[in-house]
């Protein structure tokens, strides 16, 4: 070690670390900004004034994204509200852009039946890995509507509590 090189100053790689997470931090921030826009521009005519077949279109020519990055950001624009705890993880630096876009997309699936505090409890929040946290949204877009199924009332009340998980419709079906 040179005699000038402090024990306690942050070596090379923990500098390029730190800048990674910072600007990472940053960018998600600005995708959440960009998906309130996003959710606007989709719900006004802009797109179509322009010729688009849809806000995605526009989205994916206009502003050079994949049709999938545009959904995401208009459903995380859209979906926003219902997803305080999500939003704030984000700000807070404990999930990224992608996890919230995750919940978003299961919260746009599953309309009234999305509860955010499940996927919080269920420990879906904060996740440092994706694929879980994705696991658990897409368990949760599986899980069949109760209501909808012709099942016995047994069979209705554990699927209620979520004790029980239907693999197709015509195996819960009587």
């Amino acid at each position: 070690m040179l005699a000038t090189q402090d024990d306690c100053s942050p070596s090379p790689n923990d500098l390029r670390r730190e800048r990674l997470l910072k600007r990472r931090r940053a960018i998600d921030l600005e995708e959440i900004a960009f998906s309130r826009d996003a959710a606007d521009f989709a719900a006004s005519d802009a797109w179509d004034e322009d010729g688009s077949v849809s806000a995605i279109d526009w989205m994916r020519f206009h502003c050079h994204m994949n049709s999938g990055a545009a959904a995401n950001s208009i459903t995380v624009g859209e979906m926003l509200e219902r997803l305080p705890e999500s939003h704030q993880a984000v700000v807070d630096g404990e999930i990224g852009f992608a996890h919230l876009a995750t919940m978003a997309r299961t919260a746009e699936a599953l309309q009234e039946r999305f509860d955010e505090k499940v996927l919080v409890e269920k420990g879906a929040l904060p996740s440092g890995l994706i694929q879980d946290h994705r696991a658990t949204c897409l368990r949760l877009w599986n899980r069949p509507d109760p209501s909808q199924l012709r099942v016995s009332s047994d069979r209705r009340r554990a699927l209620q509590a979520g004790g029980v998980r239907a693999r197709t419709a015509s195996a819960d079906c009587a």
